[in-house]
């Protein structure tokens, strides 16, 4: 009996060192966020679902500033995107 505690208490005291030698696991990184190129997404600042007049002039100096995501709304090609333009987008809360 006594040779065998013997080896369990050894057993027993390496358990917690050989744990203590290991790194913790690293933890998971956040999914880094998609590009978008919905004009709501990025545009609708309170989030309402419509573009109100100020994030309408927004999303024209946007547009007019180079940023080319937003030439597939320009649908007459005149260099800039009025109101009927941006009327067409589809709002994502309008089914």
């Amino acid at each position: 009996m006594k040779l065998l505690l013997i080896p369990l208490s050894l057993l027993a005291l390496s358990l917690p060192v050989s744990a203590a030698g290991k790194k913790p696991a690293a933890k998971p990184k956040a999914p880094a966020p998609k590009a978008t190129t919905d004009p709501y997404a990025l545009f609708d600042i309170n989030k309402n679902g419509r573009l109100d007049a100020n994030e309408r002039e927004n999303l024209r100096t946007a547009y007019k500033s180079g940023n080319k995501t937003l030439a597939q709304y320009d649908l007459n090609h005149d260099g800039n995107i009025d109101d009927n333009e941006i009327a067409m987008i589809k709002s994502p809360l309008k089914k």
